[in-house]
């Protein structure tokens, strides 16, 4: 059975995936809406739903909403990554964009992880002794795959 955390990613994932395929319908290329008024509607909602969850919590559990600036730094880097990928998927294409972003998340996601915050990656043991690391190897595969797609013709 598929956890709610693992379902949630899916969501995400889904979510994220579908949401610049509006900025592709005829109606909205032809208006020439500006990637600034998408991106400041998908931050109202975003803060319109947050807030609405923290009270739901406050009301269900009592827990009081406890402020970080890590919240505040996340969406610093949120609203620029919003907007440019509003503006790029009109002169692109939601494919291109989406798997460059997917790409370039894997790739900063990876080395903040590992770099950044210190997360160790999983050792392997060779029947000789030698030790070894996977996840390079497959980040590299991950890489060239989304941009085999990428450049597909």
């Amino acid at each position: 059975a598929m956890s709610s955390c693992t379902a949630l990613a899916i969501a995400a994932g889904l979510f994220n995936g579908s949401y610049p395929i509006f900025l592709k319908r005829p109606a909205v290329l032809a208006a020439r809406v500006p990637p600034l008024f998408f991106q400041s509607a998908k931050s109202s909602c975003c803060c319109l739903l947050g807030a609405c969850l923290v009270l739901l919590r406050l009301a269900r559990s009592g827990e009081p909403f406890l402020f970080t600036w890590w919240a505040v730094a996340s969406a610093a880097a949120w609203i620029p990554a919003g907007l440019c990928t509003i503006a790029a998927v009109p002169r692109l294409g939601v494919g291109p964009v989406m798997l460059t972003s997917a790409g370039t998340g894997t790739l900063a996601s990876f080395l903040a992880g590992s770099i950044a915050l210190g997360e160790r990656l999983k050792v392997h043991t060779l029947d000789g002794g030698g030790t070894f690391l996977l996840a390079p190897a497959y980040l590299a595969g991950v890489l060239l795959g989304m941009a085999g797609l990428i450049f597909a013709p």
